[in-house]
């Protein structure tokens, strides 16, 4: 498991199939590149999927969710790792859901 320092801390677990990053803190414009980066590097190691667990992210502006899309668009032709949200927060996929 690794672990960053910075209002986002992304948390590493690819002991399985899948590789699972739990993300906690701000998702802002400030963190949007070190997040986006964390799924891609992830993708990269190819495992079975990748998923982003998004229960503990403060997101102020919505807009930011955007990060899965641009992180998916990179990893799209190859290494075409599905890239899986979890969310448990009703509310929260719904906006998610609202801005693409």
């Amino acid at each position: 498991m690794s672990r960053s320092t910075s209002p986002l801390t992304i948390v590493t677990d690819s002991s399985g199939a899948a590789c699972l990053l739990t993300a906690d803190g701000v998702l802002d414009s400030s963190t949007y590149l070190q997040l986006r980066d964390a799924i891609v590097k992830a993708a990269l190691d190819e495992p079975q999927a990748v998923l982003v667990d998004v229960n503990n992210l403060d997101v102020p502006a919505p807009s930011a969710w955007v990060v899965f899309t641009s992180a998916r668009w990179l990893v799209d032709t190859w290494p075409s790792i599905p890239i899986h949200m979890v969310c448990g927060h009703s509310a929260t996929r719904r906006t998610i859901a609202s801005n693409g």
